[in-house]
């Protein structure tokens, strides 16, 4: 399968939505939101220095997405902020899930030591790509590094659930070594170089 990269616009949202709803496992809360939802959460992730870069299958379907960027968390707490009773609604209507979330979450904050790591500035949020084709993500890898380093920065983190191993491992073995751990994630790291 021929896959080209480029960078994502505002239009290309409902498909990163749809790619989200079908290739998020249950394990991440925002399998739960609603195509609108998604679309808002990632819409947030088109300004300053963050981007989302596409990839593009021959037929020009998009077949996986990354975001990357400089303000990922400020972000997040942005949307969080700004859509409180659309996520209050998802809870309600997937008690499990959100049951699961507020219990994960109260287990962390009282029995999980933080070990202290220092995080680099430019991370990744997020990487979907459709396990059909497994050039995809190392592709999506290296462009999101390319960016970095057109940033200047030396480096590049993310997070990603312990017990995602099949993540874990993927990020391994494309350049990426465990720095440090916070409430049941792995952070991890690569250099741009």
């Amino acid at each position: 399968m021929m896959i080209s990269l480029k960078l994502a616009t505002k239009d290309d949202l409902p498909q990163m939505a749809n790619l989200h709803k079908k290739l998020y496992s249950s394990s991440h809360f925002t399998s739960f939101f609603s195509q609108e939802l998604l679309i808002k959460y990632y819409g947030y992730f088109f300004e300053d220095t963050d981007r989302v870069i596409k990839a593009v299958a021959h037929n020009s379907n998009m077949c996986g997405f990354v975001v990357v960027g400089s303000s990922m968390a400020e972000k997040i707490n942005v949307f969080k902020k700004e859509n409180r009773a659309d996520i209050l609604k998802t809870a309600l209507c997937y008690p499990k899930a959100a049951a699961g979330k507020v219990i994960a979450s109260l287990f962390f904050k009282l029995f999980d030591k933080h070990e202290p790591f220092s995080e680099c500035p430019f991370l990744i949020l997020s990487i979907v790509s459709d396990r059909s084709s497994p050039t995809i993500g190392p592709k999506l890898l290296t462009e999101s590094k390319k960016m970095a380093k057109l940033q200047q920065q030396e480096r590049i983190g993310l997070y990603v659930r312990i017990n995602n191993i099949r993540a874990v491992n993927f990020y391994l073995k494309n350049g990426f070594s465990i720095k440090g751990y916070s409430t049941g994630q792995f952070y991890l790291e690569a250099s741009t170089s």
